[in-house]
């Protein structure tokens, strides 16, 4: 897995002299290139931001969150690069990682009496971390990365134009932890208004596998990877005959809801016969120690054989938006 900030190239970053350990490296080695982490959108973030700094204050939903300079001098335990990958890789309230934005240092502070949209499944075979409650930010000094939301609106009456609405996604500068999720209030769509919210983002990440064994028919094969107890599987709960081709039906949801499925996979031809072990995970240092799994592969298609390559995906922290 990508540990090393160095991996991490395309960017002109301030140097830094400390990094925090254990944070998790990005599966895509151009994850924090400029293009992505260096677009500032729209609004109020845009004349704020000199560098990858807050250089003057600056206010979004009025007080809902207010971002101003870091303190002079203040270096940062967790580098740029290591927060570019933490908050590009930070899946938030719409399921997906931010496209762009403007990544910087700041001193954050949060309303605590805003809206809370939390990820919640309380199944057995649930695929999201436990992430606990809204961390606080009351002038916290914070790596903020502010993103255009993407706004999509199906009416049949015009819309009145507006301006575009941001989020930001932001990180502890000292530790790496405290992840937090703002979202602006959407413009109204039909007419109705969608509020400003604070969510808890978490992040995908692609782990290292080792192979066992495969079966003499080569219908499905052993390997082991390592997790933590709290980081979820994110193929859990599904179960060979039903991905693919067909979706559990209502009454097998409500089954899988309350029956531990067995760890089962699928290998992709995407790229060629490459498998991906992933796991969904709170943003930030390691969160327990790991525990060997054992995972069973299948082929992706029914009634096919296993490749005779099983290659290994991009390890580290996963990117689901393009840019």
């Amino acid at each position: 897995m990508l540990t090393s900030a160095a991996l991490l190239v395309g960017v002109t970053a301030p140097p830094a002299v400390a990094q925090v350990r254990g944070l998790v490296g990005c599966a895509n080695a151009h994850a924090t290139n400029e293009k992505r982490l260096g677009t500032t959108p729209a609004g109020p973030a845009t004349s704020a931001i000199t560098g990858h700094t807050v250089t003057t204050t600056f206010a979004l939903g009025g007080d809902e969150l207010v971002a101003a300079p870091p303190p002079a001098g203040y270096v940062p335990a967790v580098s740029y690069l290591q927060a570019g990958c933490e908050l590009a890789s930070a899946v938030g309230v719409s399921g997906k990682t931010p496209a762009s934005g403007r990544l910087a240092l700041a001193t954050l502070t949060l309303r605590t009496d805003l809206p809370t949209q939390l990820w919640i499944d309380p199944s057995i075979n649930s695929r999201l971390p436990a992430l606990g409650a809204v961390p606080v930010y009351q002038d916290r000094v914070a790596w903020i990365l502010v993103s255009p939301v993407q706004v999509s609106c199906f009416s049949t009456t015009a819309q009145p134009p507006t301006l575009a609405p941001n989020e930001v996604t932001a990180v502890d500068a000292a530790t790496g932890a405290s992840a937090v999720f703002y979202q602006d209030a959407l413009p109204p769509c039909a007419g109705t208004s969608t509020p400003a919210l604070v969510s808890i983002p978490y992040q995908t990440v692609s782990l290292p596998w080792h192979l066992v064994s495969r079966a003499k028919n080569q219908g499905h094969a052993k390997v082991t990877a390592s997790w933590a107890s709290c980081e979820k599987f994110t193929w859990a709960g599904y179960r060979r005959g039903e991905f693919p081709p067909n979706f559990p039906t209502p009454a097998q949801q409500a089954h899988d809801a309350a029956t531990f499925a067995p760890y089962e996979t699928t290998m992709s031809h995407r790229p060629l016969w490459t498998l991906s072990i992933s796991v969904n995970r709170p943003i930030g240092p390691p969160c327990g120690a790991p525990k060997k799994r054992v995972i069973t592969v299948f082929p992706q298609e029914l009634d096919k054989t296993l490749s005779k390559e099983m290659r290994h995906a991009a390890l580290g922290a996963v990117i689901t938006q393009q840019y």
